[in-house]
């Protein structure tokens, strides 16, 4: 059964990635400068991609993380649908709370997290207590990440986000908690996050 979920988890992900890449060259954009891409960590680091959007009239959020290695192989992807969100600010703090969670529960010690949210990634990087709407969920996000080796917070454009992002619409359509962890990538896969890459 564990064996079939991973496949499942390893189908969906890729298709999204294949997706992307077909739209991208049926609808090519114009573009005055460089598009960010996702770039791989360091060696021996991981990166988490988080994405979200909050939808009022349900006061709930979709929410997505996504990690990869060094060599751009997928080690775990999760959609999460939250409820009782009452608005945009809780919804990104959220979404990086769940990001160092996930990372912390599959045990990675060197992880750096992007997304496009600038605000919450500032809060987190700021000392001192903060006193807004999401206190509590910075607080606990800060006090996990003293849990890791080495840590790094980093906002990225909607650019480089993009797999985070096409798994966040997926988990508003399921509009429930999906998880695949420990995916095993073949090399295609390796194949196909370098095209997704590739600009334009």
């Amino acid at each position: 059964m564990e064996s079939i979920q991973w496949a499942i988890g390893y189908t969906f992900v890729i298709g999204y990635m294949r997706e992307l890449k077909i739209l991208e060259d049926f609808y090519p954009r114009n573009v005055t400068k460089e598009t960010e891409r996702w770039q791989p960590p360091t060696n021996r680091w991981v990166k988490v991609n988080f994405d979200g959007r909050f939808y009022n009239d349900l006061e709930a959020s979709s929410s997505s993380i996504i990690i990869r290695d060094n060599k751009g192989l997928i080690m775990g992807a999760t959609c999460n649908w939250n409820r009782n969100i009452p608005s945009e600010e809780v919804t990104e703090a959220l979404e990086v709370l769940q990001a160092v969670q996930f990372a912390q529960e599959i045990g990675f010690r060197k992880v750096k997290v992007e997304g496009d949210s600038l605000m919450i990634i500032s809060k987190l990087r700021m000392q001192g207590m903060d006193m807004s709407e999401v206190s509590n969920y910075i607080c606990v996000a800060k006090q996990i990440i003293m849990g890791f080796e080495s840590f790094k917070f980093q906002y990225i454009k909607r650019g480089g986000n993009r797999v985070a992002y096409l798994l966040m619409k997926e988990g508003f359509i399921q509009k429930r908690d999906v998880r695949w962890v420990k995916v095993v990538i073949r090399e295609s896969v390796v194949v196909e996050e370098r095209n997704l890459c590739r600009t334009t």
